[in-house]
């Protein structure tokens, strides 16, 4: 009896390990996005694509673009980190605009979908620093 109760035990204890579905929101999920789709994805929001993916814009890692109202050297660049949630993958990612460095992209590819930062805003100097920034991105699928 107790070998059946932990072996029960192991089994429910197994299945609660595995990974986690992507959770739905309340309501429709767009219907015209995986077919080539802008999003404006505020700062700590998640947007959800037809498939059932969502994509969120984690956070600013870096923004040292000229400021709009300035006279600079060098451009800047901004980064941002977003996680893509498809099926049972939650894939990060780092996109950059402006100056790039070694190692930054502003297009991030996976096998199934491609991932493309077309802007960040506010631009700094514009007079909108305390608002919340938004990100720009086409997602496109590629694999299907």
């Amino acid at each position: 009896m107790k070998r059946i109760l932990l072996a029960l035990f192991l089994t429910l204890f197994l299945a609660a390990c595995g990974p986690a579905e992507t959770p739905l929101p309340d309501g429709p999920l767009p219907t015209d996005l995986f077919a080539g789709g802008t999003l404006e994805v505020p700062l700590g929001e998640t947007h959800y694509l037809q498939d059932g993916s969502a994509i969120e814009f984690l956070e600013v890692v870096e923004e040292s673009r000229c400021p709009a109202n300035a006279m600079c050297v060098r451009a800047g660049k901004v980064q941002i980190r977003v996680a893509m949630s498809y099926g049972t993958e939650v894939i990060p990612m780092t996109l950059t605009l402006g100056e790039l460095d070694e190692g930054d992209a502003s297009v991030y590819t996976h096998a199934d979908f491609t991932v493309t930062l077309q802007s960040v805003e506010p631009y700094p100097g514009t007079g909108e620093s305390d608002a919340t920034p938004i990100a720009t991105l086409v997602v496109e699928a590629t694999g299907q």
